[in-house]
């Protein structure tokens, strides 16, 4: 499932960290978990288990982050699946997400 922040509902472009924090911390996502890297991982695999709804889209998997050693940024590992391909595209969280960029998550399921 991709969830979007209200704010990029409205068209408007977030920066990656505030979309993390929020994400992270935000009552609506309580019963959902933000998908991590190995689930993007296995999409690449499985290319033909990716949505047509993702298409034309970059999906940020913010359940992993990476800070890269030689510099101070913090990326996130994120589905590109524009111009015809799918890839994985590190993202800076420095940068800005717009509607275009939902973030991954799962129904987490209580027993």
């Amino acid at each position: 499932m991709l969830g979007i922040h209200p704010r990029q509902m409205s068209g408007e472009y977030v920066a990656g960290a505030v979309l993390c924090e929020e994400f992270h911390k935000a009552s609506f996502y309580k019963d959902h978990q933000l998908l991590p890297v190995n689930v993007l991982l296995w999409l690449l695999d499985n290319v033909d288990q990716i949505p047509s709804g993702y298409e034309g889209k970059i999906i940020p998997f913010w359940g992993t982050v990476f800070k890269q050693n030689d510099i101070p940024v913090i990326v996130v590992p994120c589905l590109d699946c524009r111009q015809g391909k799918s890839r994985m595209a590190m993202l800076p969280t420095g940068g800005l997400f717009g509607p275009e960029s939902p973030a991954a998550f799962t129904k987490v399921l209580r027993v």
